[in-house]
């Protein structure tokens, strides 16, 4: 290797080095903003907690995926009825298991702060083939219950601590004259 080969490598790797840390702060910045950018869209109302919640259990249903049932639900999970976080589970994969397809289709009736929670009325219908409308409603097979949920924030999100459901009907959707189920109140 010559004394110029040398050289022209030196100066090279030189600028590479001078390059690296002239581009440093841009490439942090690269891997920042995405970070930024989720915790920009953070959820931070009672009605945006409730909703990617809801969001996140519908996915995890219609995917049939029970471990991400059970990661949504605190292990501090106790309701009314005595039942555990366990139990819960145990209801949700059942009801998987017993069907075929899970479409969800809700609506977020409220959703609000009390203490440390976030306490939420939900309405769903659990149906057979994807709704699109909540007209078709009338017109399928669907379970549909209200769920009256709380939400406490733990140390990987939100969780499910706390859960209350009974049957509803398909009138519920339309309740208050509301074509779009929320109440008025």
């Amino acid at each position: 290797m010559s004394i110029r080969n040398i050289e022209n490598s030196a100066q090279f790797i030189g600028t590479i080095i001078l390059s690296a840390l002239y581009l440093r702060p841009y490439v942090a910045f690269l891997f920042i903003l995405p970070l930024l950018a989720v915790s920009c869209n953070s959820p931070t109302t009672p009605e945006e907690i409730a909703t990617q919640f809801i969001r996140e259990s519908e996915e995890a249903f219609e995917e049939r995926d029970i471990l991400g049932l059970k990661k949504l639900i605190s292990p501090q999970y106790r309701d009314s009825q005595n039942r555990t976080a366990g139990d819960v589970v145990s209801i949700a994969a059942a009801y998987i298991r017993s069907s075929k397809s899970i479409y969800l289709f809700t609506d977020l009736d409220s959703a609000v702060n009390a203490e440390e929670h976030i306490q939420a009325k939900v309405l769903g219908a659990f149906t057979a083939r994807p709704i699109s409308d909540r007209s078709i409603l009338g017109r399928i097979q669907a379970d549909i219950y209200w769920f009256d949920i709380t939400l406490a924030q733990e140390n990987d999100g939100w969780k499910l601590v706390e859960a209350q459901w009974k049957q509803a009907v398909v009138d519920d959707f339309f309740r208050n004259g509301n074509p779009n189920g929320v109440s008025d109140d």
